[in-house]
């Protein structure tokens, strides 16, 4: 099923490292772009029985609990906020 999302993580991951490099920043249009296409192309793949939506369910759970990790270390300054965005 990955491959599914393989294109989103390769766009994805393309655009952040070209902008952290040439800015110094990761803006949040793209990680939430990512987010809500994510979010979507897994909807799909369960509308037609490809995914389930329970494991849309706990995808979410998952990516609240990183988005937290994420938070709490970005706020103790282990992280920059672009890293911990990405991480989560």
């Amino acid at each position: 099923m990955i491959g599914y999302f393989l294109p989103t993580i390769i766009a994805l991951g393309s655009i952040t490292s070209y902008e952290d490099h040439k800015e110094g920043m990761i803006r949040n249009r793209y990680i939430v772009g990512a987010g809500v296409l994510g979010v979507l192309t897994y909807a799909f793949l369960a509308l037609f029985g490809i995914a389930s939506w329970a494991d849309l369910g706990w995808q979410t759970v998952r990516a609240l609990v990183a988005l937290l990790i994420g938070f709490l270390i970005w706020q103790i300054n282990w992280w920059s906020a672009g890293d911990a965005k990405l991480y989560a």
